[in-house]
């Protein structure tokens, strides 16, 4: 059923929830908060993903150096 403002309960109370949540009412995380994490999250994979890159060629360099230097 809508309310005065034509939106249903469910989306309203949904609205109001968010909001004592992002004041600090509710000990849930916030969503800007959630914004952060994903956003953290996404930044760590790549550096994990070019942390991994630089490792594999830092070996293949390494490997390269030895043998050159042995002949």
């Amino acid at each position: 059923m809508p309310t005065q403002s034509g939106y249903g309960i469910e989306p309203v109370r949904s609205w109001a929830t968010q909001a004592d949540i992002d004041k600090g009412v509710k000990s849930e995380v916030a969503s800007y908060g959630l914004l952060e994490i994903q956003k953290l999250e996404q930044e760590n994979s790549e550096l994990k993903r070019a942390n991994e890159m630089l490792n594999r060629t830092a070996s293949f360099f390494g490997t390269e150096f030895d043998r050159q230097h042995k002949r």
